[in-house]
C-alpha cells in the first residue's frame, strides 16, 4: 500500500513516547467501534415481543415482592379518585426480564388512566431497579392521548402531534406527577374529546392498539415477524437504530435533550422550570386549566 510521502516521515521521527500515547487512543477507538457492531446484534438476538402481549390475571397471581412495589402508590392513586380495573402480565420469555406486571387505574370523573409497571427479574440475571414507574395517559376518541410519567414513553395511543410524551425521570411524588398531567391536557387537548376504553374490553383494546404498533414498526422496517415462537423481533436496521441509541454518546445527548425539553415545558406550564420543579414541596394536584406561578 502507497504511503503518502508526509506520513511516511511523520512514522520514522515517531519516538516510543509518541506511540505509547496513540496506542492507547487506537484501542479506546476499535472497542468503541466494537460496542456499536455488538450490542445492536445482541439487540437482534435477545430482544423479541410476543404475539400476544397482555394477559389479564388475578389479583392472587401478583408475586409477593411485586404487590409491594404497588400497593402504597395504588392507594394513593385512590385518594386521587382513581380505581383499579385490571392487573396484566407481560410475559418476556427471552433476556433478563421475566416477566411486567401492569396495574391498571381509571378516573371517570377526568379520563385519565395510569399504569403501574413494574418488573420481575430471572434469577441469576444480575441487579435490577425495584421500584414501580408511573404512566398517565388521557386518551380521545380519535386515538391520540395526551401522556405524563417517570418511566418509558410507551403508550397504546397515538401520541398528540402538539404534545409528545413528557418523562419526568425519577419523579415519585404521584401528586407532582398528576398536577403537571392535569396541566398538560388543559394547554393541549383542545376540542378533542376524552374516552375511558370499556372496563370488560380493556384488554381486548390493549392487545388490538399493540398489533397496530407493531404493523407500524414492521412497515417502517424495524420489526419483523417470526413464527417459532411467534411474535416479531428487530431487523437489522432495527438493532442498529434501537442498539445506538443505548451507546455513549447518543444515549447521553438523548437524555441531554429531553432534560432540555422538560424543562422548557414545565416553565411553559408555569412549574418553573426543572430544578425549582424538583426542589419544591409535594403539592395538591392542581385544578384543570391551572398551574404553579
Amino acid at each position: 500500500m502507497r504511503v503518502l510521502p508526509e506520513m511516511r516521515i511523520l512514522l520514522q521521527n515517531m519516538t516510543i513516547a509518541d506511540a505509547s500515547k496513540i496506542v492507547p487512543i487506537g484501542f479506546i477507538v476499535m472497542a468503541l467501534g466494537w460496542r456499536y457492531v455488538s450490542v445492536p446484534l445482541q439487540f437482534r438476538k435477545s430482544l423479541w415481543f410476543a404475539e400476544r402481549l397482555f394477559e389479564r390475571v388475578s389479583d392472587e397471581a401478583f408475586p409477593l415482592e411485586i404487590e409491594q412495589r404497588v400497593t402504597d402508590p395504588s392507594e394513593e392513586l385512590a385518594t386521587m379518585g382513581f380505581r383499579a380495573v385490571g392487573l396484566f402480565l407481560m410475559t418476556k420469555p427471552r433476556g433478563r426480564i421475566e416477566s411486567v406486571y401492569l396495574l391498571v387505574l381509571v378516573n371517570h370523573q377526568t379520563a385519565d388512566i395510569v399504569y403501574i409497571s413494574t418488573l420481575l427479574a430471572r434469577a441469576g440475571s444480575g441487579p435490577h431497579r425495584g421500584r414501580a414507574s408511573f404512566m398517565f395517559f388521557r386518551p380521545f376518541v380519535d386515538r391520540t392521548c395526551i401522556a405524563t410519567g417517570n418511566g418509558v414513553s410507551k403508550s397504546i395511543f397515538r401520541r398528540s402531534q402538539d404534545a409528545g410524551p413528557l418523562m419526568l425521570s425519577d419523579l415519585s411524588d404521584l401528586q407532582k406527577l398528576y398536577s403537571v398531567h392535569v396541566a398538560r391536557c388543559h394547554r393541549y387537548q383542545g376540542g378533542r374529546v376524552a374516552v375511558v376504553p370499556d372496563e370488560v374490553d380493556i384488554d381486548a383494546e390493549f392487545q388490538r392498539a399493540v398489533t397496530e404498533d407493531r404493523e407500524d414498526q414492521m412497515l417502517k422496517g424495524y420489526l419483523e415477524r417470526t413464527e417459532s415462537p411467534v411474535g416479531y423481533q428487530p431487523t437489522l436496521k432495527g438493532a442498529f437504530v434501537w442498539g445506538w441509541q443505548e451507546l455513549w454518546p447518543l444515549k447521553n445527548l438523548n437524555r441531554f435533550a429531553e432534560r432540555r425539553r422538560v424543562d422548557r415545558e414545565l416553565k411553559l406550564l408555569g412549574f418553573g422550570g426543572v430544578k425549582r420543579f424538583y426542589q419544591s414541596e409535594s403539592m395538591e394536584v392542581l385544578p384543570l386549566g391551572t398551574a404553579m406561578e
